[in-house]
């Protein structure tokens, strides 16, 4: 069904007396998700955009938790463990090889490439600073 100018206007002065899409739409006829673009559209045209309501439940929310602090990951300083990384490349990587990429700049990706921690991705020495320490669990 096409809208025509008399049906815009009886939709428009429908709305601006208070009554809603659905009472609207079965007056004209049409559905209510018709007359509820219809009027979006004249709206957005005017510049006066779409209708914001506020969310009714906001006020009985709680209010936002604070972050609490994480604690910091477990990061050896670079002298304390001496750790052999290699300058592997994928295709070049063992199977069972740390996936700890040792390079930063350029193209080509490298890999640590040390025999890899049970279930993990990473090397004894790697999997800390990927994931650091589990979190102790409250009982």
């Amino acid at each position: 069904m096409t809208w025509t100018g008399e049906m815009k206007a009886e939709a428009l002065r429908l709305n601006a007396l208070g009554k809603s899409a659905r009472e609207i739409g079965e007056e004209l006829g049409v559905s209510r998700n018709s007359v509820i673009g219809v009027i979006d559209r004249a709206r957005r045209a005017a510049g006066i955009g779409p209708v914001k309501r506020g969310n009714p439940m906001a006020s009985a929310r709680k209010a936002p938790r604070k972050a609490k602090n994480a604690p910091p990951l477990h990061m050896p300083p670079p002298n304390e463990i001496a750790h052999p990384q290699g300058r592997y490349r994928l295709e070049d990587l063992p199977l069972n090889g740390c996936l700890y990429p040792t390079n930063t700049i350029g193209t080509a990706h490298f890999f640590c490439a040390a025999p890899r921690q049970d279930r993990s991705a990473y090397c004894e020495h790697h999997h800390p600073i990927c994931w650091g320490k589990p979190p102790k669990r409250k009982t």
